[in-house]
């Protein structure tokens, strides 16, 4: 079964373990310790100009049986002046990974993905893919989705 959930503490080894592998396979040899995964999603590590627009951040997780199988950040930025026409009141999927394997679990997570930026109302949804990693780059899907409230 799968159970779509926000993170915990507790599932950050798992996490990390997922997110390692996606970033060892981009760069071989490299990984991004735990505490900078958890640094991460509590604040837009180095990203001095639109970090501080960062107004709401949520991170889920699947869980098949007790595995974590898949994991995705989100964003969502303010409204106010001062803000980039282009950032103001959008949401974003900062990055989501899963294993090759629970496809179907990636499936499921980028759904609910989508469903907490309707929850959110953002005016239009971005796709990133960057993981927290130095040289680590995810292929860009900005605009993949409009919301409509």
């Amino acid at each position: 079964m799968i159970e779509v959930r926000p993170f915990t503490r507790g599932d950050r080894e798992q996490l990390a373990r997922l997110v390692n592998a996606h970033v060892a396979a981009a760069m071989p040899g490299a990984s991004v310790p735990t505490a900078t995964l958890l640094n991460d999603l509590e604040r837009p590590i180095g990203e001095y100009v639109v970090g501080p627009w960062v107004t709401d951040m949520a991170t889920l997780v699947v869980v098949e049986g007790d595995r974590i199988v898949a994991g995705a950040h989100l964003r969502r930025y303010g409204g106010e002046e001062g803000i980039s026409e282009s950032y103001r009141d959008a949401g974003e999927i900062t990055w989501l990974v899963c294993w090759p394997d629970h496809l179907q679990a990636g499936r499921a997570l980028t759904e609910a993905a989508l469903e907490q930026l309707a929850r959110w109302q953002v005016r239009i949804c971005y796709g990133d893919g960057t993981l927290p990693a130095p040289g680590v780059f995810g292929g860009s899907a900005h605009e993949t989705e409009k919301i409509v409230r």
